[in-house]
């Protein structure tokens, strides 16, 4: 999982162990890990923790994410590259996917917070990880 530094300007790796039920998807139980946020962990929480995991879907290496409207209500200071990067970076460790396309609502036109297109597909960034706190 990416969590955000204590600035919210950069990426923090955290390794959790976690239990879930083999039924659900491991993207959702990922993304669920990340709305939850980053209690127990050496970084921050970047995702609205009332957001809603409305779809997941794998295609072709392209993990497809609906979330809900409350995604875009921002609750951390975490800049919105770092918020997008934490579902991107965090989803592209499982094998199969190389690229993220996140929507809200099932909306894809939306720019997250005025920066960051929706209609997009996103590829890991290690660039924004924050060169003091890698594993």
């Amino acid at each position: 999982l990416y969590f955000a530094n204590k600035d919210g300007d950069g990426l923090v790796k955290t390794e959790k162990t976690i239990m879930y039920n083999t039924n659900v998807a491991k993207e959702r139980v990922i993304l669920e890990q990340l709305i939850a946020g980053a209690k127990g962990t050496k970084g921050y929480s970047t995702i609205n923790p009332d957001t809603k995991v409305l779809s997941v879907v794998v295609k072709d290496d392209v993990c497809y994410v609906n979330l809900n409207n409350t995604f875009q209500t921002t609750v951390y200071s975490v800049t919105p590259e770092v918020v997008i990067y934490s579902i991107v970076n965090s989803l592209c460790e499982i094998s199969g996917i190389q690229k993220v396309q996140i929507s809200v609502d099932g909306d894809t036109s939306i720019v997250y917070r005025d920066k960051m297109q929706l209609n997009a597909t996103y590829e890991r960034n290690l660039n924004l990880m924050d060169k003091g706190m890698q594993n």
